[in-house]
């Protein structure tokens, strides 16, 4: 990918990377409380100073690198990129003021992330838990274990820096992401939402219906899937949940908004309350 085309993505970064933040806090941060007390008059001042001489001083780096650029025959795309890279650190700085900012007029309750509750529960069904020896578990948390199992691996494949996956990922969202990662940050924003997705259909399984139609897609009417007993039973393919409908074998899905749309294709009333 060459120069011009990393700076006509450069819109994209900001928002690429607000998503991807948004995401890991979804699967790995934690709920807040805030409660509101006075902060210490000195202190709030030493830190207003601090930041603005820290945005000071990335505003004049910058500033010369632009002159130096300038002074080389080198401006235009040049520019740009020193621009870009000035907008990255000076929001760095806004979100790393912020904060401070909370810690000091907040006092803060924490509750456990989306992953944490999961990993606690797997540990439970085990047995686990208080140093028990583990035992098997059904299928439901098999799939549980398995899903942590995949996140920590593929996390760790990203962040092979030491620490837990909760560490990892935030690191992770810390990056000093380039306008050609844009790419890269919107896929791993897609995975990442989608195991939180999974962690929560695993604490709380939505409620879903089926359709005893084939798949328009691919064609499939019957999957064979292990129930909570660890039979092997058939499922309708098409099922519907809160989040559309999805076939159980190709994984195509169909948004509530296409349900009337689907229903038309396959030649099928919807179940009751479908679409209520």
């Amino acid at each position: 990918m060459n120069d011009a085309l990393h700076i006509a993505r450069d819109g994209d970064l900001p928002t690429a990377r607000k998503h991807l933040a948004d995401a890991i806090h979804t699967l790995a941060g934690r709920t807040r409380t805030n409660i509101e007390r006075d902060p210490n008059p000195e202190l709030l001042a030493e830190i207003e100073e601090r930041y603005n001489q820290d945005r000071a001083r990335i505003n004049d780096r910058h500033d010369l690198a632009i002159e130096r650029a300038d002074r080389a025959g080198a401006a235009g795309i040049a520019t740009r990129s020193i621009n870009l890279e000035r907008e990255q650190q000076l929001d760095n700085l806004q979100r790393r003021h912020e904060e401070r900012l909370v810690a000091l007029t907040a006092q803060v309750d924490w509750n456990d992330s989306l992953y944490e509750q999961l990993a606690a529960m797997i540990a439970g069904a085990q047995g686990t838990q208080l140093g028990g020896t583990a035992r098997s578990m059904p299928p439901l948390w098999v799939d549980a274990a398995d899903l942590i199992t995949t996140i920590d691996r593929d996390i760790a494949a990203l962040e092979p820096e030491p620490g837990t996956t909760i560490e990892r990922l935030h690191r992770i969202a810390d990056r000093g992401w380039r306008p050609q990662d844009v790419d890269h940050i919107d896929n791993l924003t897609a995975q990442i939402t989608r195991w939180a997705q999974s962690i929560q259909d695993l604490l709380d399984p939505p409620k879903r219906k089926a359709l005893p139609n084939p798949c328009p897609h691919c064609n499939t009417a019957i999957v064979y899937r292990k129930d909570s007993a660890g039979e092997v039973v058939r499922q309708p393919a098409l099922q519907i949940g809160p989040h559309g409908c999805e076939c159980q074998n190709c994984y195509t899905n169909w948004g509530p908004g296409y349900f009337r749309h689907l229903a038309a294709v396959l030649g099928y009333p919807l179940p009751e309350g479908v679409l209520e």
